[in-house]
């Protein structure tokens, strides 16, 4: 091992140890680095918003550009993860190939903890510090109280006119175009009314350009239930798509995908409840990771704290988690899977 592959083998386990980031890296433009921050991360609004006019002959062309958005803008977030030899590591692993095994294990475990760090504070934001937070607050950091990037349900709101997101207030006037879509499913009581919801929802997500939702991510007890819902009830073949490394069902042809962290979004936290299962349908072509090119867990040290005897490195990360079009994106909760016909 050398530290200059530490950083491209850490961002691999990051996209590749979640389904989200792994559907979003291959998608077009799903991941960009920049060489010059500027003050805030930003994307254009992937939205309808110009407007087309028809002429004749020598009719005067109008000028005049939309009122609106043109762009939605995110604060850049940076997080460190420290890699620590005592002194007393050292004398424990004498000589130079005990040393850099030491170090190779250290890394490996920063390669392991980054991408459950990254995936659960994507999907369960400050609850998974304390589920009295929001999911949609980005989640903080308990000891310096520094902000993560922003969680993937401040873009899917049970509310979805409330808060300003991405510096655009979606309650202004005008301003619809950014809420994404909500369906509450708790008074489904039957699989037919479930699944009409389902299929409500998508032909919802799927209206302007951009095409439907490429990937829905659901937690593991709804997954369960829509294999169940398939097989039982519609008596249908269990589709898949084989061309993804993820366990899947297919809904509509885009893979409905299980994920350990999904929070029940029904009570804003992550205590998952038999009547109260959460489904994402996403358009990962809305969303983008943004990393400064330089600071992609780039590795900084070693250093010699003050009074301390140690080795410290740490793995710098630089960037922001951005949408430019909200209402690509559909949120279901309330989804009774105890039901059984």
């Amino acid at each position: 091992m050398t530290l200059t592959k530490v950083a491209k083998q850490i961002f691999d386990n990051v996209t590749q140890g979640s389904a989200f980031f792994d559907m979003l890296i291959k998608s077009p433009n799903g991941f960009k680095t920049v060489s010059s921050l500027g003050d805030r991360a930003s994307i254009p609004i992937l939205h309808t918003l110009a407007d087309m006019h028809v002429f004749s002959g020598a009719d005067e062309l109008q000028t005049a550009q939309p009122d609106t958005h043109t762009r939605a803008f995110y604060d850049w977030r940076s997080a460190a993860i420290p890699i620590t030899i005592t002194g007393e590591d050292q004398d424990k692993n004498s000589g130079e190939e005990a040393l850099f095994n030491l170090l190779d294990e250290r890394f490996t475990v920063a390669k392991l903890t980054a991408p459950e760090l990254f995936n659960k504070r994507l999907l369960q934001g400050d609850a998974n510090n304390d589920d009295a937070n929001s999911l949609a607050t980005a989640w903080i950091d308990p000891t310096l109280g520094r902000s993560f990037i922003d969680p993937l349900f401040k873009f899917l709101k049970l509310a979805p006119a409330t808060g300003v997101v991405g510096a655009i207030d979606p309650a202004l006037t005008g301003n619809s175009y950014w809420q994404n879509g909500v369906s509450d499913m708790a008074a489904d009581s039957t699989f037919a009314a479930q699944d009409t919801a389902l299929d409500l929802a998508w032909i919802t997500a799927k209206r302007s350009p951009l095409g439907p939702p490429n990937m829905h991510l659901v937690d593991e007890n709804t997954f369960i239930w829509y294999k169940k819902v398939r097989r039982s009830f519609f008596q249908e073949n269990q589709f898949t798509r084989i061309d993804i490394p993820w366990e899947n069902v297919a809904f509509h042809g885009a893979p409905v995908i299980p994920d350990q962290f999904m929070p029940n979004v029904s009570d804003d936290d992550t205590v998952l409840a038999a009547t109260e299962g959460s489904w994402a349908m996403l358009n990962t072509h809305t969303f983008q990771l943004q990393v400064k090119a330089d600071k992609n867990f780039s590795v900084m040290g070693p250093l010699q704290p003050t009074k301390q005897e140690a080795t410290i490195w740490y793995l710098i990360w630089r960037g922001a988690f951005v949408c430019g079009n909200r209402r690509k994106n559909h949120v279901l909760h309330g989804i009774d899977i105890t039901v059984a016909s």
